[in-house]
C-alpha cells in the first residue's frame, strides 16, 4: 500500500499526516519561512519517506503580507496605468474621519502604458506594432524587472495582443503573467489587481515548487489550491495567486469530509492556529466563492468561502498608548515564536494559557517542544501591574480579548448572514482551537463541540480528501436566452477536461459542472446559477429568494464558468480504538475566574468510544490541548470525535 502523505505549510508549524493503508500518522515540524522547503522535507523525512506528497502552503501569501515578492512591472494599455491604484469607490470605514487607502500593488514607476486597444466585443481599435513590442521590452528591462504582468484592456475578449507581448517578454527572460489566463473576466480593477499579485508570487512559487519535485524524486506532488482542489506542480507554477488560502481549504474540505461520515449535520468550523483564526459555514456542501482578497486586493478567483481574522495562538499582547490592551493583530510567529517557546520577547495567547496551567506542562509534541513556562511569569508582572490587576487576571484578559475577536468571525458568518447559531456544532481544530472552542460556542448558543481526531494537523488530513479540480470562466455578457452560449460553455468546459487528460486522470472518474453568472440588465452585480434551459426564469426565482422581488428588464449572461472534478481515491474515516491504559494521567492545576484548582487530565489516546467526562477538566494530546471548563460535558463518540455539551 504507497504511502501517501499530506503537508500544510503554516505560520508557526508544518504538519504532515501519513496514511499507509489503515495506519494514519501526524508529525509536526517548527516551519522554517527563510526556507519553506526545509521543514517540507524535514517532515517527510521523520515519517519514512511518501510514494504520494499532497501540500498546502501560505509561501504565497506570507510573501505578499511582508513584501517579499518579485521586482514586478505592469504592462497595460495607454491610459489605464493607474487602474489598480484608482481601484472601486467603495471604502472599508464608512464612518473613519480621515479615511486611508492600501497602497497600490505597485508602484507609479513600474508601470507601462502600450500603445494597442481592444474593444469590448474583440475588435482591435489600435493594431500593436513590432516597434511598439520591442519599446516595451526594453522598458522593462531598464527598469530591472524580474516578473512581468501583463494585462490589456478587455483582454478576455481577444487576448491576441496580450499573447504577442509575453511571447516577446519571455523571449527576452521574464518571468510572464497574462490576465487572460489568470483571470478571463471583465472588470478592469479587479483583472489587472489579481494578475499583479499573480506576477509578484511568480518566481517564488516556480522556484519552491522546482524544489520540492527534485527533493521528492520524481514521486506524485499535488498542490492543493484555495478552490478545495489539486493540482500540479505545472498549473500552480503558473497561477500561483489561487494558492493562497490553500491550507483554510484543507481543513474545510476535511471537516465536510467528517460531518458527513458522522452525520453531524451543520457545521462552523474553527481553525485556531498560530497567525490567524479561520471559520467556514458548511452545510451539506462546500461553500465557495469569488469574493476573497489579501493586502486589500481582490482576488476573484474560485475559493473556499473562509472567513479569516488575525488572532491566533501567536498573537502579541500589547498595551496600547492609550493604556488599553490589545491582542493582535500582530504575531510572534514561528521566529521569535511566544515567550514560552524560549526566544519570544513579547507575550502572546499561547502565553497567556500556558500561565493559567491549560497546556501540558512536559511541553507541546508530546514533549518534544518543550515550554519555558519560567520566561513568562516576570512579563506577565509587568503587564498586571500596568493594568492594576492581578498575574491571574491580566492572563485572562489576554484570551478574552481574543475570544472576543474570534466570536466577530463566527457571528459574521451566522447572525449577520441570517443564519441561527443555535443550528451549527462548532468543529474545532488548530493547535490552540480546543483551548478556546466552548467559551465561544457559549458565546453564540450553538448546540455543541466538536473537536476530532488529528486536530493540530487536522488541515493536512483534509487534503487527503481533495479531487483534482480545474475551473476556467469568461466573459460573455450576452443575453441570458442567446443560443450561442451552449457553444460557448461547452468549449470551456473542453478546455478544462483537457487539463485532467493532461494530469492522467482516467475519464470514469471525471464530471464537469457548468454554471452562468445573470444579472439584470443596469446591475452592478450578479448571481450564479447552474447552467441550462430557462435561464431567464431561474434567474428571476434566485433574485427573488435572495433580495425579495424581481424586475421587468432583460437578464444578462456575463460570465460562463466550468469547473472539472477529477474524483480521487481518499481515505474512509475509521472507526475509533483507544489504546490500552489509564486515560486519567493526574491532575493539573489550572487558573479561571481568578482563582487557581487542580483539575484532572487525560489522555486522550485512552479515551474510548463512550467515555464520558464532565468539566472542568483537560484532555491532552500529540498536537493539540481540550480545556472542558466548568459546566461542560465532554464524550467521545465512535469516530473519536470529542463532543462537548457547553
Amino acid at each position: 500500500m504507497p504511502r501517501r502523505v499530506a503537508i500544510d505549510t503554516g505560520g508557526t508549524f508544518t504538519d504532515l499526516v501519513a496514511v499507509e493503508g489503515d495506519d494514519v500518522r501526524t508529525h509536526k515540524v517548527p516551519s522554517t519561512p527563510h526556507d519553506p522547503s526545509r521543514a517540507f522535507f524535514q517532515a517527510v523525512e521523520a515519517v519514512g519517506g511518501a510514494d504520494l506528497a499532497l501540500h498546502g502552503t501560505t509561501i504565497v501569501v506570507n510573501a505578499l503580507l511582508e513584501g517579499k515578492t518579485a521586482r514586478t512591472a505592469l504592462v497595460t494599455t495607454a491610459g489605464f496605468e493607474d487602474v489598480e491604484e484608482i481601484g472601486r469607490q467603495d471604502r472599508e470605514d464608512l464612518y473613519a474621519l480621515h479615511p486611508t487607502r492600501s497602497r497600490p500593488v505597485l508602484s507609479r514607476a513600474m508601470r507601462i502604458g502600450v500603445r494597442e486597444r481592444v474593444g469590448p466585443q474583440g475588435d482591435v481599435i489600435t493594431p500593436l506594432s513590432d516597434a511598439e513590442v520591442r519599446r516595451v521590452v526594453a522598458s522593462v528591462r531598464k527598469k530591472r524587472a524580474e516578473s512581468v504582468a501583463v494585462c490589456l484592456l478587455h483582454s478576455y475578449a481577444n487576448p491576441a495582443h496580450e499573447r504577442r507581448l509575453a511571447d516577446a517578454l519571455r523571449r527576452a527572460g521574464f518571468a510572464v503573467s497574462e490576465s487572460h489566463r489568470v483571470l478571463r473576466e471583465f472588470r478592469e480593477f479587479e483583472r489587472t489587481a489579481v494578475t499583479t499579485l499573480n506576477a509578484r508570487a511568480l518566481p517564488l512559487l516556480s522556484r519552491y515548487a522546482c524544489a520540492l519535485q527534485r527533493g521528492l524524486d520524481g514521486r506524485p506532488l499535488g498542490f492543493l489550491r484555495s478552490n478545495g482542489g489539486l493540482a500540479s506542480p505545472r498549473e500552480v507554477r503558473d497561477l500561483p495567486v489561487a494558492t493562497i488560502a490553500s491550507g483554510p481549504a484543507g481543513g474545510a474540505l476535511g471537516a465536510l469530509a467528517l460531518a458527513e461520515a458522522t452525520r453531524l449535520g451543520p457545521i462552523v468550523t474553527f481553525d485556531m492556529g498560530g497567525t490567524s483564526t479561520d471559520a467556514a459555514v458548511i452545510d451539506g456542501a462546500l461553500p465557495v466563492t469569488t469574493e476573497s482578497s489579501v493586502i486589500g486586493v481582490p482576488v476573484p478567483l474560485p475559493a473556499v468561502d473562509v472567513r479569516s481574522v488575525g488572532t491566533g495562538g501567536g498573537s502579541i499582547a500589547r498595551i496600547r498608548r492609550d493604556g488599553v490592551l490589545r491582542v493582535g493583530p500582530e504575531s510572534a510567529g514561528a521566529n521569535p515564536g511566544p515567550v514560552c517557546y524560549g526566544r519570544g520577547e513579547e507575550l502572546t495567547v499561547t502565553d497567556a494559557n500556558v500561565a493559567l496551567g491549560r497546556c501540558d506542562p512536559r511541553g507541546l509534541l508530546g514533549g518534544d517542544f518543550p515550554l519555558h513556562a519560567d520566561r513568562i511569569k516576570p512579563r506577565i508582572e509587568r503587564l498586571g501591574r500596568a493594568l492594576g490587576m492581578s498575574q491571574a487576571r491580566a492572563a485572562e484578559a489576554i484570551l478574552q480579548l481574543a475570544e472576543e475577536t474570534m466570536s466577530g468571525v463566527l457571528r459574521l458568518l451566522t447572525v449577520r448572514q441570517g443564519l441561527d447559531p443555535r443550528r451549527f456544532a462548532l468543529f474545532t481544530f488548530g493547535g490552540a482551537g480546543g483551548l478556546h472552542a466552548v467559551a465561544l460556542a457559549r458565546s453564540l448558543g450553538m448546540r455543541e463541540v466538536v473537536v476530532p481526531r488529528l486536530p493540530g494537523a487536522f488541515s493536512a488530513f483534509g487534503m487527503l480528501f481533495a479531487d483534482a479540480v480545474h475551473d476556467v470562466s469568461e466573459t460573455v455578457l450576452a443575453a441570458a436566452g442567446d443560443p450561442r452560449l451552449r457553444t460557448r460553455i461547452d468549449a470551456l468546459a473542453r478546455r478544462a477536461l483537457a487539463e485532467l487528460r493532461s494530469r492522467g486522470l482516467p475519464a470514469s472518474r471525471w464530471r464537469v459542472e457548468r454554471t452562468v453568472d445573470l444579472r439584470y440588465e443596469g446591475q452592478s452585480f450578479e448571481l450564479r446559477v447552474p447552467f441550462g434551459p430557462r435561464l431567464a426564469e431561474r434567474f428571476a426565482e434566485a433574485h427573488r429568494a435572495r433580495y425579495g422581488f424581481v424586475a421587468d428588464r432583460r437578464v444578462v449572461a456575463v460570465t460562463l464558468r466550468a469547473r472539472a472534478v477529477g474524483v480521487r481515491p481518499k481515505p474512509a474515516v475509521p472507526r475509533w480504538r483507544a489504546t490500552t491504559g489509564d486515560a486519567r494521567i493526574g491532575t493539573q492545576r489550572v487558573t479561571w475566574a481568578g482563582a487557581t484548582r487542580a483539575v484532572p487530565a487525560f489522555d486522550r489516546e485512552h479515551l474510548h468510544a463512550g467515555a464520558r467526562v464532565a468539566g472542568p477538566a483537560l484532555v491532552l494530546e500529540y498536537s493539540a490541548t481540550t480545556w472542558v471548563p466548568p459546566g461542560a460535558v465532554l464524550r467521545v463518540d465512535p469516530w473519536g470525535s470529542l463532543r462537548i455539551a457547553p
